[in-house]
């Protein structure tokens, strides 16, 4: 649904005794309402408890998070486990698909890049702390790192490329790192849900990956490649990471959420 009529009707579906997943920004950030990369977070489904006690209904919300965000949170939950984080700059190339079927005309990107896209900045800032917070009965509690995002839409049909410098809250070898994605897994892979890829996080070691037209289909474009990797100093780590802007960012994602939800029973 647009995201400009998806709130009211989502909340009328979910009072029927509807359950949602939903691709639409309304009701992302309400505190009741979880916000699911099913890798990271799953733990947040708890919140649907306090959802229908506090509003009443037997019904669900149940949100996906912004392409973008879902995109940078897969690679930044195993370093965060890792060694924890302080700071978080990130600047993005996103593909014109991620703005919709009306978004960008082709005589405006073509042979252009748009410095801005209308809140996505804020979305990963908000998004991010909440994915990446920590459950505590009845709400999320942020994460506590800072954020700081750029955005800007390239002429590229699909897959969204991200460049992330980090600071780290203790000092890591960049084996380590590599590791740490590698290693990465959650309760899709636990459980051998249908459409999750078997390493979320791939590991491109050429130095002139990951790319679009080569990476953006990883995992059937539900799994993320991070390359460029490189501690510079003082616990500051840059890397490229790059997804599907449709799949794992979007709709891949939301149907992840609904089949575990269908094991689990809770649709």
């Amino acid at each position: 649904l647009p995201s400009n009529v998806a709130g009211s009707i989502e909340i009328e579906l979910a009072k029927k005794g509807l359950t949602v997943v939903s691709n639409a920004s309304p009701l992302r950030l309400e505190p009741d309402v979880p916000l699911v990369i099913p890798e990271i977070n799953w733990e947040h489904m708890k919140l649907l408890e306090v959802q229908r006690r506090r509003r009443g209904w037997n019904g669900a919300i149940v949100k996906n998070s912004n392409c973008t965000t879902a995109i940078l949170v897969l690679s930044l939950k195993p370093l965060m486990d890792l060694a924890g984080l302080d700071e978080i700059y990130v600047a993005t190339m996103q593909a014109v698909s991620g703005a919709g079927y009306s978004g960008v005309p082709s005589v405006v990107i073509i042979d252009n890049i748009i410095p801005f896209i209308e809140k996505e900045e804020a979305k990963i800032v908000n998004e991010s702390k909440k994915i990446l917070g920590r459950l505590a009965g009845d709400h999320v509690v942020p994460a506590d790192f800072k954020i700081y995002a750029t955005t800007t839409r390239v002429p590229v049909i699909h897959g969204h490329l991200e460049v992330v410098y980090t600071r780290l809250r203790r000092e890591v070898e960049i084996e380590e790192v590599v590791k740490a994605w590698l290693r990465f897994r959650g309760v899709p892979q636990e459980v051998g849900a249908w459409l999750a890829p078997q390493q979320p996080v791939i590991v491109r070691q050429e130095l002139d990956r990951p790319q679009p037209r080569l990476d953006r289909d990883a995992g059937l474009g539900m799994a993320v490649s991070v390359g460029r990797f490189e501690m510079l100093e003082n616990k500051l780590l840059r890397y490229i990471v790059l997804g599907h802007n449709l799949i794992r960012g979007a709709a891949g994602n939301t149907i992840l959420i609904a089949e575990l939800m269908a094991r689990e029973g809770l649709l």
